[in-house]
């Protein structure tokens, strides 16, 4: 069933660019770019796939942050969207640690394994990108993590994102 999954990612016709992470010439991962509308200048990050070995790492994060950062930097993208379905905690943490900020909930979206699911909808626009991108580095910096790789600081863009300070200020 994976490798129909990953096959069907790789083939041209489906607009998916997929980026593998390697560590010592091992695949541990993938991310690929779907949804790709140079029209518009939007593009997703999706179909994230790590590994034990990766997942919850330095190294996913950055991963992570590459893919954004060479959206809206090289690429000059307006938005970088992160969508999933709702029951799926980790992807809501790491949109949230990230930066994303929530924009709604298509209800029925689809079906997956069997059952009817939802879309969870968050986005990172160009506005906001450059703050979030400063608190990526800031805590990527090798001086935020021990001599044992330990963060001594977490990362929660989301916090301090200005979308989400506009939000708040407004409904005051």
């Amino acid at each position: 069933e994976f490798a129909q999954f990953l096959h069907t990612l790789l083939e041209p016709s489906n607009n998916t660019v997929v980026y593998f992470i390697i560590v010592n010439e091992i695949a541990v991962g993938f991310i690929t770019y779907l949804r790709v509308n140079e029209n518009h200048g939007s593009i997703e990050i999706g179909h994230v796939n790590f590994s034990q070995q990766l997942a919850r790492t330095r190294q996913a994060t950055e991963a992570s942050f590459l893919l954004m950062q060479y959206a809206f930097d090289s690429l000059g993208y307006r938005r970088v969207e992160w969508t999933f379905d709702p029951l799926n905690r980790k992807s809501y943490q790491a949109s949230l640690r990230l930066g994303f900020q929530y924009e709604g909930t298509w209800l029925k979206m689809g079906i997956c394994k069997g059952r009817s699911a939802d879309l969870s909808w968050f986005s990172i626009v160009d506005d906001e990108w450059p703050h979030v991108k400063y608190e990526i580095q800031r805590w990527l910096n090798p001086t935020n993590f021990d001599t044992s790789g330990q963060q001594l600081t977490t990362l929660n863009s989301a916090q301090t994102n200005p979308r989400n300070k506009k939000t708040t200020d407004s409904n005051q």
